[in-house]
C-alpha cells in the first residue's frame, strides 16, 4: 500500500509542469499593456495560444511563485464589436444564415481573446484584449 501511494505522489509530481520565466512574466506584463521588455512575455502568451492553452498560465505553476499569494488571472475569447475599442469577453463572432447573414453578437467583426491579472480579487490594470 505504502509502495502505491508514493507511486501516486510521485506521478502528481512528475505531472507538474512549471512555466517558463517569459509565461510567469505575464503576470506582470500584461496589466500595463506589454510595454518595452515584455516581448518574451508577449510571444510565450502567443505561443500558449497556438498550443490550444489559455493565454495565462496558472500563477501556482511559476517557480518563484509564492504559496496563497492570492495572484490569479481570467482569460479567454472575446468578440470584437465594429472597428474600435469595444470588446465582448466570454463570446465568439458567429454567422448564421443563407442569403441573410446575422451577427451575433451584432456588430461584431473578429474573435480575439482577452486576459485579466487579479491580486486578491481585485483586477490589476486594465483587461488586454488582442487578436494574435
Amino acid at each position: 500500500m505504502k509502495k502505491w501511494v508514493l507511486g501516486v505522489v510521485l506521478t502528481v509530481m512528475a505531472s507538474t509542469v512549471l512555466a517558463s520565466e517569459d509565461e510567469c512574466a505575464l503576470f506582470l506584463c500584461l496589466p500595463g499593456g506589454f510595454p518595452s521588455g515584455c516581448s518574451g512575455a508577449y510571444s510565450a502568451m502567443i505561443d500558449r495560444i497556438k498550443d490550444f492553452k489559455p493565454p495565462l498560465p496558472s500563477f501556482s505553476v511559476c517557480p518563484d511563485a509564492p504559496p496563497n499569494s492570492g495572484v490569479t488571472s481570467n482569460s479567454g475569447y472575446a468578440a470584437r464589436i465594429g472597428h474600435g475599442e469595444r470588446w465582448v469577453k466570454g463570446t465568439r463572432c458567429m454567422r448564421y444564415g443563407g442569403d441573410r447573414v446575422r451577427v451575433d453578437p451584432p456588430g461584431c467583426t473578429a474573435t480575439g481573446y482577452f486576459g485579466e491579472v487579479y491580486s486578491d480579487g481585485k483586477r490589476i490594470g486594465d483587461t488586454y484584449y488582442f487578436i494574435p
